[in-house]
């Protein structure tokens, strides 16, 4: 494991699955779909993954919007950060305001991530 990568996972202080956590489940598979003509020249490349997360953790009430700032964490519920760490980002979001990051995100990018390159 990247020793950064590692240094910044042991500050998350993440949870492991217990009897108290489900573990995740996938609810839909989608089947990559490429062109005949990417097909007929073997074309390698970059995978984006595109996930929805809501800031409250509840996508059924509604689109509830993270906000993206600079700093440490304030205690409003749904803040990202974003984090440089060599040539990773580490995309750190706190869901319910305790000032503690409750999921990171390991971005490799070409450019540094700004508010812009999220959905919020």
């Amino acid at each position: 494991m990247n020793p950064e990568f590692e240094q910044h996972l042991k500050a998350l202080h993440p949870m492991r699955i217990d009897g108290s956590f489900k573990a995740p489940v996938k609810i839909h598979d989608v089947r990559p779909v490429y062109p005949p003509i990417a097909q007929q020249a073997r074309v390698q490349g970059v995978v984006i993954v595109e996930a929805l997360i809501d800031a409250d953790g509840n996508s059924g009430n509604g689109d509830t919007a993270f906000t993206f700032g600079t700093g440490a964490f304030t205690g409003t519920a749904g803040e990202l950060r974003v984090v440089t760490s060599g040539a990773i980002q580490v995309v750190y979001v706190d869901v319910d305001g305790d000032k503690v990051s409750d999921f990171a995100i390991n971005v490799v990018s070409d450019h540094p991530l700004t508010a812009g390159d999220f959905v919020l």
